[in-house]
């Protein structure tokens, strides 16, 4: 495990007080895997396949079932977001992934239209 204060001088780290002269690191440790080079790494196809997939949902929501009607207020769209937010927790936490990915593509497809709501200037308050 890596400490954050073990990249300063010796007389600077955390560990260095307490019985015996020492207490326990107070820093939070740092794990490798942070680092985005050590992340697995994603292709930008695989990237626009997502941005695909929710371009096609977008538009078959409008089309065939929202409407096009446009949201009126910020409110309209905490709440989305909210009632959103809270679908993606339980997926997370007792649905599938695929499940977990279809919930993440309600929320983006709310924002782009929330989006597009506010860019038309069609917000009321």
């Amino acid at each position: 495990m890596e400490y954050p204060c073990h990249k300063l001088p010796k007389d600077k780290w955390c560990d260095k007080h307490g019985a015996s002269g020492f207490m326990g690191h107070t820093c939070l440790p740092t794990q490798k895997r942070s680092d985005k080079d050590h992340r697995p790494q994603i292709t930008r196809q695989q990237v626009q396949r997502a941005v695909n997939e929710t371009t096609v949902k977008l538009f078959d929501r409008l089309d065939n079932d929202k409407g096009w009607g446009t949201w009126l207020s910020r409110h309209e769209i905490l709440g989305f977001l909210t009632e959103e937010s809270y679908e993606v927790k339980k997926a997370v936490h007792e649905g599938t992934l695929s499940d977990v990915a279809d919930e993440l593509k309600d929320v983006v497809v709310g924002c782009i239209f929330a989006l597009a709501c506010i860019r038309a200037d069609k917000l009321d308050w």
